[in-house]
């Protein structure tokens, strides 16, 4: 990744990582974003740091660091749809039908001891990324890029589509027509769902199960003592939810660049490798909420996260504190990489990312939190980027986003602040006590939050380079904490599920609609 990032042309590509497949491993190096002159420069750029690796190897603490956080990902519960206990069993099915050892798939620490054991020796890296230079079963590939594909694509298919249609029969036709009647018949039949499989009211209980108790709002840290499977999490959160709104665009570039740039006397590759070495997780995230009670301002914070191993406390406190007392601001060339990157990103998701556009623009003038959204992800935020793109083509330009950036640091930092811990007893009342420093002891004022008004609704086209259209409606509805929130949740999964999918995925055959 270093030699890709000092290269000089391109940028690391967004497809490298390590297909992990129980079949086959697949290891995807590459560069993208090149001109066709610099090619056969950057592969032999690339082999040449995979020569240089097999010849002068890495620090060993990088190879121990690796080992911790695949012990780290095998001790961390993860949530979401899936349950962990599924997702372990969905894991180690490739194994099985490989006609692998399902015992082995679930616990790895004896191979894991093993390689604690090979990486002591500093000859054992260099002889892996030798034998991966030597392997006979390498794929080199080049795509090229061509503006002119998409509409050369459709025009073929317009054509041939009009071949398919001239060379219809009359009763070809007919019974196309006759067909299609037929399937919409069967879509609009009433469906018998009795033998679905459902939850009953009765097994509803009124109650929400108790949880932890809500913290008061003066509280500056909260310590929850959880069952974690050995895993400390803790995050430093900053109250700025009096920016203003012209200060929103750095928040997401400030989040973006401060975990890839120096702290303290290293340099950006000096942290970086400090970084991976102290601890498995590190992020730095925007957050905003509205809260439930009526006519309360939104609510924004900067989350500085880590989470790691219990056993390295100390280490997970001093990558939070490092972060947030002295990183360097002073690396504009680093920087000015890094914008560029994070630019060409942007502009390469707008295709992808045009549901989210849609959706924001739509929402944008109901709510000060959909507004932020809109800012910080959608439509609204776009000529911040263009704007970021001409200012690094010069010094002087880079050197005005690294004073804005040291300034909104400042003022980040001197925010109220929150430490909220989750460990296992009593590692998380530790974690907090390293954690104090983040506190300062004379927070700056929170100013008065701007007031939200209502933007005049109006219809908007949004225009991008893409194969699919999203189209989205929105309408002032109760918040959360209104009487008629509840309902209005389950009308929407009913207009989803019993009207809009079958009109529009099923007769429309679009790729799908929801509330």
């Amino acid at each position: 990744m270093r030699a890709m990032e000092s290269a000089g042309f391109g940028y690391p590509s967004s497809f490298n990582h390590l297909d992990s497949g129980a079949r086959q491993m697949v290891l995807h190096v590459g560069m993208e974003g090149l001109k066709k002159n610099a090619l056969a420069k950057a592969r032999k750029h690339l082999w040449s740091a995979l020569e240089q690796a097999s010849n002068t190897g890495v620090p060993s603490a990088m190879l121990k660091a690796a080992l911790r956080n695949i012990r780290f990902g095998q001790r961390e519960i993860n949530g979401g749809d899936v349950p962990h206990g599924l997702h372990l069993l969905l894991s180690a099915l490739p194994v099985a039908m490989m006609g692998g050892d399902i015992v082995e798939a679930f616990d790895i620490e004896p191979f894991l001891r093993q390689l604690d054991a090979d990486i002591q020796d500093p000859q054992f890296f260099k002889d892996m990324v030798k034998a991966l230079i030597d392997s006979p079963a390498r794929l080199e590939s080049t795509v090229y890029a061509d503006a002119g594909f998409a509409a050369q694509r459709a025009m073929l298919e317009e054509r041939r589509l009009a071949e398919l249609a001239a060379a219809l029969t009359a009763d070809e036709r007919a019974r196309i027509v006759q067909e299609s009647a037929d399937l919409l018949a069967q879509q609009r039949k009433a469906v018998d769902k009795d033998v679905l499989p459902r939850i009953l009211p009765s097994a509803v209980a009124r109650l929400a199960k108790p949880s932890f108790p809500v913290p008061a709002e003066d509280e500056k840290v909260v310590v929850l003592e959880v069952a974690t499977n050995g895993i400390a999490y803790a995050s430093v959160l900053y109250d700025i939810s009096d920016f203003s709104a012209q200060e929103w665009p750095w928040l997401n570039l400030y989040a973006g660049l401060v975990p890839q740039l120096g702290v303290a006397e290293m340099g950006y590759e000096a942290s970086s490798a400090w970084r991976q070495e102290m601890a498995p997780d590190f992020n730095i995230d925007v957050a905003a909420s509205q809260p439930l009670a009526a006519g309360k301002p939104l609510q924004i914070f900067m989350e500085f996260s880590a989470k790691g191993l219990q056993e390295e406390l100390h280490n997970l406190a001093a990558v939070l504190l490092q972060s947030i007392t002295a990183p360097r601001f002073d690396e504009v060339e680093r920087m000015a990489f890094l914008i560029d990157s994070h630019v060409q990103d942007v502009h390469g998701d707008l295709a992808v990312k045009g549901e989210t556009y849609a959706s924001l623009c739509a929402t944008a003038a109901l709510s000060m939190h959909e507004r932020f959204k809109n800012v910080m992800e959608g439509a609204a935020g776009l000529p911040f980027y263009r704007l970021l793109r001409q200012q690094i083509q010069d010094e002087s330009g880079m050197r005005e986003i690294a004073q804005k950036l040291a300034a909104l640091h400042a003022k980040i930092t001197a925010s109220p602040a929150y430490v909220i811990v989750a460990a296992e007893a009593p590692s998380a009342s530790a974690l907090s006590d390293l954690l104090a420093p983040a506190i300062h002891r004379t927070p700056r004022p929170l100013a008065e939050p701007e007031a939200f008004v209502m933007d005049p609704l109006a219809n908007t086209v949004l225009h991008a380079a893409a194969q699919v259209n999203h189209c989205y409606a929105a309408w002032p509805a109760p918040k959360l904490g209104h009487p008629d929130a509840a309902a209005c949740a389950v009308l929407a999964e009913w207009l989803t599920n019993e009207i809009l999918h079958r009109a529009i995925r099923e007769e429309g055959g679009a790729y799908g609609a929801g509330t």
